[in-house]
């Protein structure tokens, strides 16, 4: 018999040890089965929570929960009689008044304490990975478009089966028309292209269907190749694998390159430290020429280019900024195991009657909405 898990296998030896007792004597059967009991202990480490420090700077709360905290006592009042009310109800109706009472110029002081306490909250607490680059994507969906001689469309309100090429950007998606078609002639399994609110995908589909299930990402259009034939699955399973060889054999050349290069520089440097030894005058031309070149018209462009860099870098910082400010914005009442709870646009749970932070929420097959709480 093959023992799969470890209780069969500890149950089996602990019977085959009682069945030949007399054989192998009372004290190594006791010895044997004690060890062995002993030794097949599950042992569970609980895991030591970190002491949270006092007087740290803790994340703001949403800015309509900050209105809410300010007004709570006004809206028992006017809308619950001044009785004594349950939090959760407190604050679905604050949350409806901010989104259909409230004006802007009655939001703004909310929304200006939220972005200075969280400007606080991200210097005291610097990410710990460093973000990914955003690619750039420019999508206009009124941009004049060429149709080309071999080409059909377009196809309103209609959509292709099936993405081509997934959806990452670039790859899949692209922000013109123009990108997308010339990925699209490259690709033998691409039928046509099709246009929603995140750009123009490329699809495998060569026959433009309605879209009946009034789709989040339309409305679409679609732009169809002309004499398409979906190439068979042998020639596609071929033309991957002959890619893949290519992708190889590009590595490869690549890292061949980067160590050539690599000994290059090493040899030069070499060559550097002789000339200097050997030479104290060259080491005093050598000074004056980066002092000469410090000067020049062209550091004073690269310095000029290096400012536009990073202009553009703390551009792209702030734009993610913003993107994190309006997912905490959004604030959902959620319900569990029968519970009210409060959700950020992060998905950070908090108690709905004293919003203090109880964990946060992750996908999960097993419930009902797909949703389970992850208590700190």
């Amino acid at each position: 018999m093959v023992f799969t898990k470890v209780p069969e296998l500890k149950v089996s030896f602990l019977e085959f040890l009682d069945r030949n007792k007399e054989e192998i004597g009372d004290d190594v059967h006791k010895m044997m089965t004690d060890w062995f009991v002993e030794n097949t202990k599950k042992t569970r480490v609980k895991k030591e929570k970190e002491e949270k420090d006092p007087n740290r700077v803790k994340k703001s709360l949403p800015p309509s929960w900050l209105w809410k905290a300010d007004n709570k006592e006004k809206i028992k009042e006017e809308h619950f009689g001044g009785e004594n009310t349950k939090g959760s109800l407190i604050s679905k109706k604050a949350k409806d008044i901010w989104d259909n009472e409230l004006s802007d110029d009655e939001k703004a002081p909310y929304i200006e304490k939220y972005k200075v306490q969280m400007a606080k909250y991200r210097e005291a607490n610097p990410p710990k990975t460093a973000k990914k680059e955003k690619k750039e994507f420019n999508f206009n969906a009124e941009e004049e478009r060429v149709v080309g001689d071999d080409w059909d469309g377009p196809h309103e309100d209609k959509l292709l089966w099936k993405y081509a090429a997934g959806r990452s950007i670039g790859e899949g998606r692209f922000d013109t028309f123009e990108k997308a078609v010339e990925a699209a002639n490259k690709l033998p399994e691409c039928g046509g292209i099709t246009m929603g609110k995140n750009g123009y995908t490329l699809r495998k589909g060569n026959d433009p269907i309605t879209d009946d299930k009034d789709d989040k990402n339309g409305p679409f259009v679609s732009w169809t190749k002309k004499d398409f034939t979906m190439p068979k699955k042998e020639n596609m399973k071929k033309k991957k694998k002959e890619k893949k060889v290519e992708e190889v054999a590009e590595k490869v050349e690549d890292e061949s390159k980067e160590v050539g290069e690599k000994v290059e520089d090493e040899a030069k440097e070499v060559a550097e430290k002789v000339e200097a030894e050997t030479s104290t005058d060259d080491e005093e031309e050598t000074s004056t020429n980066d002092e000469s070149i410090v000067g020049s018209p062209q550091a004073t462009e690269y310095d000029a280019e290096t400012e536009d860099e990073s202009d553009e870098e703390s551009d792209e910082e702030s734009d993610e900024e913003s993107d994190d400010e309006d997912a905490q914005v959004q604030v959902k009442s959620w319900t569990y195991k029968g519970k009210s709870y409060l959700v950020d646009g992060n998905d950070i749970v908090y108690d709905a009657e004293t919003e203090d932070e109880v964990g946060v929420r992750v996908s999960s097959k097993k419930s009902d909405d797909g949703w389970r709480l992850k208590k700190k």
